[in-house]
């Protein structure tokens, strides 16, 4: 594939980021980083529309709308190497080429161990190519339209043009999201507690027998789903130095944030292994690896989902991923936060459960 010219920018008038994420969340293959309470980055990106797609769950895997069964990292690696023709702009973290992320069901996946139990509503992972994305960056007060490769002045005008004329976003505050006593009255989790307590029991078993040195626990809340309480706490509310991420899939979405940025330069000749060596999989499980993802094969019945793996962008420069720390999904009418924390043979299983369902409360 040819490499591109430079993107061309266009300036965007009298448009919000959250009237751009509102207005194109309905789209297929919606995609939304937020930046705005990082200093170090600052520049938010909204997209929709990919001009192609790749998504697997196990050895399923989907492009552009087919499905086979095929090598996942086969596939990604193909997929990845079409982002190395976009160049990027020297003013802009990322300026055309490949979304997306990679949950920790996709990085298992990916490294070659059985798919888990459970069902989850999103792909395991998921990439779209975008060539034409709105820009804001939040330092400068600035927004505008970027687009690359054929047709890039119609895309880029088409795009301004749309999100010109939306209607501004009117979203509830995030005082009414979040309301200052949160209680576990109301909230499911999974595993429940009994089932809970016998988990940590059998991890402090291994640590304490020296199987393990350190054991990564994670635990869902289940919630009711209030419409686009994802999208509208998404955009009313950010954490200083948080980074998230919003997309949608078949009428359900999906919030990644994360506080801890990764880096790898993409080799040509395995972009797949530098994606690998640059993600967090390891970390998010326990030492030692193999034991660590013995034991959670053995005692885990529900999808971790998005919670460890990563998030980010691939072009022509390389990778940019920053790890999950906190991952939520609305579909089905609930909303299921995923949290955890590291366990190792000198914590009590209480202290472990409580700093879970901090997160998951909070």
């Amino acid at each position: 594939m040819p490499r591109m010219k430079r993107p061309l920018v266009r300036p965007l008038s009298r448009v919000s980021f959250e009237t751009a994420a509102f207005a194109l969340s309905r789209d297929p293959g919606f995609v939304a980083t937020d930046d705005s309470k990082n200093p170090r980055r600052r520049i938010s990106v909204v997209a929709s529309r990919p001009s192609s797609t790749l998504s697997f769950t196990g050895a399923f895997v989907t492009l552009d709308g087919r499905t086979a069964i095929d090598s996942p990292r086969t596939a990604l690696a193909s997929f990845l190497s079409r982002a190395a023709a976009f160049r990027r702009d020297p003013y802009l973290p990322f300026s055309g080429g490949a979304i997306g992320y990679v949950g920790f069901e996709g990085m298992r996946a990916l490294a070659g161990f059985a798919p888990a139990k459970g069902f989850s509503r999103f792909p395991q992972c998921r990439f779209g190519i975008y060539d034409t994305a709105a820009f804001f960056d939040h330092a400068e007060g600035t927004s505008f339209v970027v687009s690359a490769g054929e047709g890039a002045e119609e895309k880029a005008l088409e795009l301004s043009q749309r999100l010109e004329e939306a209607r501004p976003w009117q979203g509830r505050k995030a005082d009414s999201l979040r309301p200052e006593c949160i209680c576990a009255e109301g909230v499911r989790f999974v595993p429940d507690d009994a089932s809970f307590g016998r988990l940590l029991s059998d991890a402090r078993d291994w640590l304490r027998s020296e199987k393990l040195s350190r054991l990564h626990l994670t635990r869902q809340a289940f919630t009711p789903s209030s419409g686009d309480s994802l999208l509208d706490g998404f955009l009313a509310e950010g954490k200083p130095g948080l980074i998230s991420m919003l997309v949608t899939h078949e009428g359900a979405a999906a919030l990644a944030s994360s506080r801890e940025a990764l880096a790898a330069k993409g080799k040509k000749a395995d972009p797949v292994e530098s994606f690998l060596s640059s993600l967090p999989f390891s970390g998010a499980t326990g030492e030692p690896f193999e034991d660590a993802m013995a034991f959670v094969a053995n005692h885990e019945e529900e999808h971790r989902r998005f919670h460890g793996g990563a998030f980010g962008t691939a072009d022509a420069s390389g990778f940019s991923f920053h790890r999950i720390s906190l991952s939520s999904f609305d579909a089905d009418g609930a909303v299921a936060k995923t949290a955890g924390a590291d366990m190792t043979a000198d914590l009590e299983p209480s202290a472990v459960k409580a700093a879970i369902d901090e997160l998951l409360l909070s």
